[in-house]
């Protein structure tokens, strides 16, 4: 879960929250979308013209600058299209045949291999018929690389969203909880009276990998407050349970984990338990710094 006490003295407990992990993973996969948006967001155009006896690879950039790369039109001996294997199933791309060296038309491969084809069947018709006078194919690929490296840096964003680093403060001299959140939005705090707290509580949620756990204030009026978005494997949820129960000395809960409204009436809605998650995450009035 990525919580760990800061400071613990008689009368004050804070617990930070250091989602790493969630960042980098984030991370990852938003800098992948950049660079995938970046590189792949390009124009290819190969041309050839009989009259001169040249041909021409053009690549034109959206991000950076340009490039042409020309060669004699009696060097182009063919193309075929590339294959990718994987397990999430095979990609395409074609590849000239220049001067017995393999040239890709793209620096990427992508799905449907009819369009790739017919590009083939082009290149082999031209080097058929001598009376051809030119051969144009091109490769837009701004829609692929945008909606690829889009996805990517988008998905990113949201993963780091959920990564908020975060700081627990219970004082018991001041009779005070302040929960300060600071992701990449910005920062939200919450002030509450000690005495507005019930218990705590470790609730589950069941899903195809297992049971994943997380650890939220239950407040006198019903709200709760979740240590974090999301739910997590191993013991961290009841740990954070035990560590605030044993510091604000709270009635022990009479169940120790409850399953989440979802889990527990799979079929139907359930109007009274509400998930204030959004309210409690994205609405908090700023304050000033303790």
């Amino acid at each position: 879960m990525g919580l760990r006490i800061h400071e613990r003295t008689p009368d004050l407990l804070v617990i930070r929250k250091r989602p790493w992990f969630l960042w980098i993973f984030g991370a990852v996969f938003a800098t992948v979308g950049a660079v995938a948006g970046i590189t792949m967001t390009h124009v290819v155009t190969l041309h050839c013209e009989r009259g001169s006896g040249e041909c021409a690879l053009a690549v034109d950039r959206l991000f950076w600058s340009n490039s042409e790369e020309s060669f004699p039109v009696d060097h182009l001996m063919g193309a075929h299209v590339g294959v990718s294997r994987s397990s999430d199933g095979d990609t395409y791309r074609v590849e000239l045949i220049v001067d017995g060296e393999v040239v890709p038309f793209t620096s990427y491969y992508s799905s449907s291999r009819g369009p790739k084809q017919r590009k083939v069947w082009e290149v082999e018709r031209f080097l058929r018929d001598r009376e051809q006078p030119r051969l144009t194919l091109e490769e837009d690929g701004r829609w692929f690389g945008g909606i690829f490296g889009g996805i990517f840096f988008f998905v990113g964003l949201l993963v780091m969203t959920f990564g908020r680093f975060g700081t627990f403060r219970f004082s018991r001299a001041e009779n005070s909880f302040e929960m300060r959140l600071t992701g990449i939005f910005g920062r939200r705090t919450r002030k509450l009276r000690l005495d507005e707290i019930d218990r705590v509580r470790v609730m589950s949620s069941q899903g195809e990998s297992g049971t994943t756990y997380r650890a939220e204030l239950v407040l006198t009026n019903g709200d709760a407050i979740p240590f974090t978005r999301y739910y997590s494997s191993g013991g961290g949820a009841s740990w954070v349970q035990a560590e605030v129960s044993s510091f604000l000395r709270l009635r022990p809960s009479g169940e120790q984990i409850e399953p989440a409204a979802a889990d527990l009436f799979p079929d139907r809605e359930v109007p009274h338990v509400e998930d204030r998650t959004h309210e409690i995450f994205g609405e908090f009035e700023s304050t000033t710094e303790w």
